[in-house]
């Protein structure tokens, strides 16, 4: 009888170290911004999106669907998130270029989602 107590006071101890309940999400639209006129799908388009933590490089990516929406779930931490899209400029551009290089800066927390828009530049 105490093996089976202690054995089912491990697998519940398992269990919860596997959760993810250190991770959070990021989710948002890949699209089109600017440019002489909006197309007619309201610019969304489709590629990937990766999020770079800041602390130690590691890389997390999704592909994204035609409907440029995405979502993409990754532990706590501060990340740089582009996009890339082969629509724009070849896949060889990230979206968004800003001043200070390229990616929108965000800070993902335990059970949190937070959005994030990725506009690619139509000049």
């Amino acid at each position: 009888m105490r093996r089976a107590v202690a054995v089912v006071a491990l697998l519940l101890v398992l269990a919860g170290c596997s959760s993810d309940s250190t991770k959070g999400s990021i989710t948002g639209k890949l699209h089109f911004e600017g440019g002489v006129a909006a197309p007619s799908n309201g610019g969304v388009i489709n590629g990937n999106v990766t999020a770079v933590r800041k602390s130690d490089g590691k890389t997390f990516t999704v592909v994204v669907p035609g409907s440029g929406v995405f979502t993409l779930s990754v532990p706590s931490g501060e990340y740089t998130v582009t996009g890339t899209s082969p629509l724009y400029q070849s896949g060889l551009l990230p979206c968004p270029i800003t001043m200070n290089g390229s990616g929108a800066t965000v800070v993902v927390n335990a059970g949190q989602t937070v959005e994030v828009d990725l506009p690619c530049q139509i000049m």
